[in-house]
């Protein structure tokens, strides 16, 4: 009697498993394709003599302009191996107007208000670098925030590390009519890789 519970038992694991299987076979979704593009971050705290007044040292910034330069895998992937991927092209094109959404969305950008203005891409001679404008700027949200800086080619893209730099006058911030309210007075981590969790992001004091 034992013996033929079991086997009754075997039987329906077996019919079970198999309906799974048909029913995954005609309807199961597709396994999602690994990310191929991430970001970086920047953090922007005060100059010392700024520290009690970052109300004052931010206020009015309705606009943040950031630049970062490509290191040798970054330069490479998109002069050489995979220009395709490059803001004008093929592929590229289809990317930057993702990220022009996604990179202030709520998922990356966490608490940290805005909106991307605009993406561009210098390669000029030895220079290789990244700029982003974006607007609709919180300055009460500003200081230690994460603020993202993308898209970036991940390492299972590029098969080498995707790593940025900041640039000199790399981060800052403008009021409505374009005029400077404050910039970088010093470099704290300056180097990054992209990814997709927004660690390591990079530091920088700022002044007016």
């Amino acid at each position: 009697m034992a013996e033929k519970l079991r086997t009754m038992k075997s039987l329906a694991r077996v019919l079970v498993l198999s309906s799974v299987a048909t029913v995954c076979l005609s309807g199961c979704p597709e396994d999602t394709p690994p990310e191929e593009h991430g970001y970086v971050c920047v953090q922007a705290s005060p100059s010392l003599l700024w520290q009690d007044k970052v109300g004052e040292l931010f206020a009015g910034t309705t606009e943040i302009r950031l630049t970062v330069n490509y290191g040798t895998c970054l330069q490479e992937f998109y002069t050489s191996t995979n220009s395709n991927y490059a803001q004008d092209g093929v592929e590229g094109e289809e990317v930057f107007l993702e990220w022009e959404e996604r990179l202030c969305s709520e998922e990356i950008a966490g608490t940290f208000a805005c909106e991307v203005q605009s993406f561009k891409q210098n390669f000029t001679g030895m220079n290789a670098n990244f700029q982003i404008s974006m607007t609709g700027i919180d300055p009460a949200g500003i200081e230690g925030r994460k603020i993202p800086i993308g898209p970036l080619p991940l390492e299972n893209l590029t098969e080498c590390t995707p790593q940025v730099s900041l640039a000199p006058s790399s981060v800052a911030g403008y009021d409505s009519n374009g005029a400077q309210i404050w910039a970088v007075e010093a470099f704290g981590t300056s180097l990054a890789n992209a990814g997709l969790d927004g660690r390591g992001c990079m530091q920088v004091t700022v002044a007016r």
